[in-house]
């Protein structure tokens, strides 16, 4: 049986997920799709609003056959980090093809930039624009590089931003992945979701995501959870000059402030986005540094599937060594359970679990959702 994958978040699953399982259905009805979804933390550094195992209940209940774990730190870290950890592991659970969300669709054009992006030329010219000038945004530097080179932008939607990282992956990777960039046509937005769902308004909320409108005792309330916890943490951490400077910067910040919202409204936002800042935050709480990110995942975990997805998961594991654990035993089964990227998993979904109005018990391997 062959396989489509879709790396994703589902962060909450919103109605514009459910059209783009429903057109993946319609191009590949014989494919089993996989969803390769963030765990408890997510891309934009933060705490998911809803736990893992009930944002894959919501994937499979609309369409999804098997949704699996891109695990901490890769769920929350930048783009390139992201997308290779999400490439290698739908790679090993042996997809042929990559689906992704695209502002322009033009799968085409995206392969075009991201051979640009990956050009020796061009890596030395982002590297010396850089160091040129230290106090201006990565991305502003990106911009102006690919701009003065190639003489185009490169695309600006978030989709077609993270689209060429999974293509640049597929390829730094030798991976076989086909990539497929499929046109966004609705207007629905997981930040429009979250924040019907913190103020309640549940029109808009039955508008924006299927199914029953969820308790509110089972939102989560993000970073914003632990705050006292984040500045705590951050006021008796100690500069070195090992760290980052925005290590040290948060450290600054956070002695500083009266508060969570001063600690925020005093970031470094003119030179760091707020997403990269929140990521950092979250590694400075578990300690994660660079070649943590930059190495790749050694499991997954599986957290939904319908009969298709347990016949596809029954039948990889008859040829593929990759783990795709259910229970703890599995990761000391694998000699997984003492890696640094298992240990910090682990303690970021303990962390995570008092994110919500009534705090969960730390557990990270629940049943998965099976749907029979």
């Amino acid at each position: 049986m062959k396989s489509a994958a879709i790396i994703c978040e589902y962060n909450p699953f919103h109605n514009g997920h459910r059209l783009q399982i429903k057109q993946a259905r319609e191009l590949f009805p014989e494919k089993c799709l996989i969803a390769v979804m963030s765990g408890n933390t997510v891309q934009r550094g933060d705490f998911s609003i809803f736990d893992k195992y009930e944002r894959a209940k919501q994937a499979v209940l609309n369409g999804m056959d098997l949704v699996v774990e891109l695990p901490f730190p890769f769920s929350c870290s930048a783009g390139p980090q992201f997308a290779k950890a999400g490439v290698f592991i739908a790679s090993e659970l042996e997809a042929d093809t990559l689906i992704f969300g695209s502002e322009c669709g033009d799968t085409s054009l995206l392969e075009k930039c991201s051979r640009h992006l990956a050009s020796p030329e061009f890596e030395d010219a982002l590297l010396k624009n850089v160091r040129s000038a230290p106090g201006i945004s990565f991305i502003a530097h990106r911009e102006s590089v690919y701009r003065e080179m190639f003489g185009q932008s490169l695309p600006s939607g978030s989709n077609d931003i993270l689209g060429i990282e999974y293509i640049k992956s597929i390829n730094s990777l030798g991976s076989t992945l086909q990539p497929l960039a499929m046109k966004r046509t609705e207007n629905y937005t997981a930040s429009e979701c979250r924040q019907a769902l913190r103020s309640g308004n549940y029109k808009e909320i039955s508008r924006l995501i299927p199914g029953d409108i969820p308790p509110m005792q089972s939102i989560g309330r993000e970073l914003e959870g632990i705050s006292t916890f984040i500045l705590g943490y951050l006021r008796i951490s100690e500069p070195s000059a090992k760290s980052n400077g925005i290590r040290n910067a948060l450290i600054a910040c956070a002695r500083s402030a009266s508060g969570y919202t001063d600690f925020i409204d005093s970031l470094p936002t003119k030179t760091y986005t707020l997403a990269r800042l929140r990521r950092e935050i979250i590694a400075s709480l578990f300690d994660v540094d660079d070649s943590e990110r930059n190495a790749l995942p050694t499991y997954t975990v599986l957290l939904g599937a319908n009969a298709r997805g347990v016949k596809y998961l029954s039948e990889l594991r008859k040829t593929s060594l990759f783990p795709v654990l259910t229970k703890h035993s599995e990761a000391s089964k694998y000699r997984i359970s003492d890696t640094a990227h298992f240990k910090k998993a682990v303690k970021a979904d303990s962390i995570s679990a008092l994110t919500f109005a009534f705090p969960r018990y730390p557990m990270y391997f629940r049943e998965p959702f099976i749907q029979k």
